[in-house]
């Protein structure tokens, strides 16, 4: 299979995916997705390099396929963001592998974004991230900086819209706390504007999440908690989140 996006060609076979640019937006953007690869070569939650070249303003990587089920295709979703709830039983064990890949990146001072349910994908007990190219590193301040405005709308906090401001792991308690309202509602805790960045992004500054009312109100609190437009009034990582919404249940 061959994809096209952003002056970048993906190939996919049983084995491995094979990306590579055919033009500067695409060199810039593979480029910067091999060197987070190799910045994060010893995580288990990523895909491996097989080979991979950048000269010349032309990049090329060839990497494992991850053979597992995506989150998307867990969740049996097609268009839009609603489907059929998981019980708490069979999400947690889908949500801790989903955090336990989250923390890892960050505890090697990786913050991931652009995150769609397509790139998560499940295989042999543990979560693998994908299409890292938007990831982003902590600099020599120990502080991460995005320099970009890319994103997936439905997963991003309030703070990542603006493309520049600073990051941190509460950014991704935000994200993890939206994936799993997705998981156990079956929808997103707020309303979506698919097609107006502006919109989505006023709304989530202005009102507070909407909890799904069918939740008992200590998950309710803990979910308000971890999706509060300030990142201060959020739970410190997602696995803090993790652990307050086991105990909600």
């Amino acid at each position: 299979m061959i994809s096209l996006m952003r002056s970048v060609v993906t190939e996919t076979s049983d084995q491995q995916i094979h990306k590579h640019s055919t033009g500067l937006s695409g060199y810039i953007s593979l480029a910067r997705e091999l060197k987070v690869l190799e910045y994060l070569k010893d995580s288990p939650h990523i895909p491996k390099i097989v080979k991979s070249k950048d000269a010349n303003r032309k990049a090329s990587i060839y990497m494992e396929k991850i053979q597992g089920i995506s989150l998307k295709e867990l969740l049996g979703m097609q268009d839009g963001y609603d489907t059929k709830p998981l019980k708490w039983s069979e999400a947690k064990k889908w949500l801790g592998q989903y955090i336990d890949a989250e923390m890892d990146l960050l505890h090697r001072g990786a913050l991931y974004r652009d995150m769609n349910l397509d790139h998560v994908i499940f295989s042999e007990g543990k979560a693998y991230l994908v299409d890292l190219e938007s990831t982003i590193i902590k600099n020599n301040q120990d502080r991460w900086l995005p320099s970009d405005m890319r994103g997936t709308w439905e997963t991003m906090a309030p703070e990542e819209f603006g493309g520049y401001s600073e990051l941190d792991s509460r950014t991704v308690t935000y994200r993890a706390a939206v994936i799993a309202h997705v998981m156990l509602t079956g929808k997103l805790p707020f309303e979506r504007f698919p097609y107006s960045r502006s919109t989505t992004h006023h709304k989530r500054l202005k009102h507070p999440a909407k909890i799904d009312a069918l939740l008992d109100t200590k998950t309710r609190r803990v979910f308000m908690s971890a999706l509060a437009r300030k990142p201060t009034h959020r739970y410190k990582d997602p696995a803090k989140f993790l652990e307050n919404l086991n105990s909600s249940y």
